[in-house]
């Protein structure tokens, strides 16, 4: 009987650390260890996508301006 009320609590303790670190780490903790991009990372790669498009948008409306300084009379 002494054994399964110890066995109990070891994966009582085990669930309670678990529960803890989740608590305390929140989301990127797990996402960092499942080797996933953390809130942050993601975050950083959005506006790196976002810069990339204005700066497209931008030479392309440049190009279409200066294509159509050479075709006005």
């Amino acid at each position: 009987m002494a054994n399964v009320t110890k066995k109990g609590l070891g994966g009582l303790s085990v669930s309670v650390l678990i529960l803890g670190v989740l608590a305390l780490g929140g989301c990127d903790f797990v996402r960092r260890v499942a080797g996933r991009p953390t809130g942050a990372e993601i975050a950083q790669k959005r506006e790196l996508i976002r810069a990339k498009e204005q700066a497209a948008a931008a030479a392309q409306e440049a190009a279409h301006a200066a294509q159509a300084a050479q075709e006005a009379p």
